[in-house]
């Protein structure tokens, strides 16, 4: 299952693009993958894949590959550091986001 079409507003070096990205994989509770298909320099694809384990844990596996477009190419080399940085943020911001207790509604008697 695939094909959503989202836009997600990615900072690369002082500039921010409004990247056109589409739904390439979805299996639910297990992987879902995306691609860049506009709004920025930068072609690839990047792929999260789900694992429950134990105790209401689970093991988050990011993939991808991306390389800049046009005469960005020249940047690649002093932007990795940059790329790796910020995709481990997002891991941590997403485990923080995925292992959030679930408040409880309130009881109304």
């Amino acid at each position: 299952m695939g094909g959503a079409r989202f836009r997600e507003t990615i900072k690369m070096g002082l500039r921010r693009y409004a990247a056109e990205l589409v739904v390439s994989e979805s299996v639910p509770g297990k992987s879902i993958a995306w691609r860049v298909t506009g709004g920025m320099p930068l072609a690839g694809e990047a792929r999260l894949e789900l694992k429950p384990l134990a105790h209401g844990r689970t093991r988050t596996r990011w993939s991808g590959a991306f390389r800049l477009t046009g005469l960005w190419w020249l940047l690649e080399p002093a932007m990795a550091g940059e790329v790796r940085s910020s995709g481990a943020a997002e891991l941590v911001r997403l485990k923080g986001t995925l292992e959030a207790p679930v408040p409880m509604p309130a009881m109304v008697s």
